[in-house]
């Protein structure tokens, strides 16, 4: 929580309303395979 709040434009009313679905998306993101990007 203490790196959310070092993000430009987060307050504590932020990361109270968003915190937890925001990490919880890192989380699941986090547990997914990479995909590969080819370009």
């Amino acid at each position: 929580e203490e790196e959310l709040l070092a993000i430009n434009g987060v307050g504590q009313v932020k990361l109270e309303r968003y915190g937890p679905a925001f990490l919880g998306e890192i989380s699941s993101a986090a547990e997914e395979p990479a995909e590969n990007v080819q370009g």
